[in-house]
């Protein structure tokens, strides 16, 4: 399975390169273009709380290109109002963040 994730990270490399040698940028709507996920994620939780993550008990996501992915935006929330973005990748353990939400995508409805 460590052999997998390294092909899709490494395949994800390459298309950023790729796209950036031809001159287009993905906007983060393109990059992650939802839907927004909230069920359970034990490993999302792990990644959060080894990195220190505080206020994002109940997070939401979305994978990269909608896809199978160990890369992730997390959008985080202590009131359903006020919200934090994260950059996971959990293939490699990183988590950057915390940032303001990305203007082309607007947090998620909690309420439905």
């Amino acid at each position: 399975m460590g052999t997998s994730l390294f092909r899709w990270a490494l395949l994800s490399a390459l298309a950023s390169v790729t796209l950036a040698a031809c001159g287009k940028k993905e906007t983060m709507a393109e990059r992650f273009p939802g839907p927004w996920q909230s069920s359970k994620n034990e490993r999302l939780a792990k990644l959060l709380a080894a990195n220190n993550v505080t206020g994002c008990e109940a997070p939401y996501w979305r994978t990269y290109h909608d896809e199978p992915s160990t890369e992730l935006l997390v959008y985080c929330s202590t009131d359903g109002k006020t919200w934090t973005a994260w950059l996971i990748w959990g293939s490699i353990k990183k988590v950057m963040g915390p940032t303001e939400p990305f203007a082309d995508i607007p947090p998620p409805n909690p309420a439905g």
